[in-house]
């Protein structure tokens, strides 16, 4: 038996959720219409539905932590446009494989379950429809802000937070 080649070798797949989050299950039965559609969404961005979804709940529920704020997303963008002033140390080997883009999504599921972070779950009402906050229209923005955050070594609730208390 001959070894793949380093050319024709599959990169690995994708996780399914950022390094260093503790998982949580969420029975996403409530959804069920929508699962095409979000896995759909998911290939076109290149993501594993876990980590799909993860994005932009966590964008979502931070947008709405920053409701409060004039135009909270503009916020971000504007942060995101903005020269990083902060100094840091390269992310963790772990982080730098969710940072790398020639990962591929594995081409498995297992809806109605998605393994979300224990920290977003745990903000949910248990049975509740998590496709309100899936803005598909939103992933661009949702993964460019946790790229941001991972460079910090901080989720993308904790970054967007910073970027309120210091440019809010």
């Amino acid at each position: 038996m001959q070894a793949a080649s380093p050319a024709t070798s599959r990169p690995p797949p994708a996780p399914r959720l950022r390094p260093g989050e503790r998982p949580a299950w969420w029975d996403a039965s409530a959804d069920r219409d929508a699962f095409g559609r979000w896995r759909a969404a998911a290939d076109a961005a290149g993501l594993a539905i876990d980590a799909w979804a993860a994005l932009l709940l966590e964008l979502d529920l931070v947008l709405d932590d920053l409701a409060a704020l004039p135009d909270p997303e503009r916020l971000l963008e504007r942060s995101l446009a903005a020269e990083d002033d902060l100094r840091y140390l390269g992310p963790s080997g772990a982080l730098r494989g969710w940072l790398a883009l020639d990962l591929e999504p594995d081409e498995i599921d297992e809806l109605p379950e998605l393994v979300l972070p224990e920290r977003l779950v745990a903000r949910l009402t248990p049975g509740s429809p998590l496709d309100p906050h899936l803005r598909s229209e939103r992933i661009g923005l949702a993964r460019a802000c946790d790229r941001r955050a991972a460079l910090h070594g901080r989720t993308l609730e904790s970054w967007a937070l910073r970027v309120a208390l210091h440019e809010g």
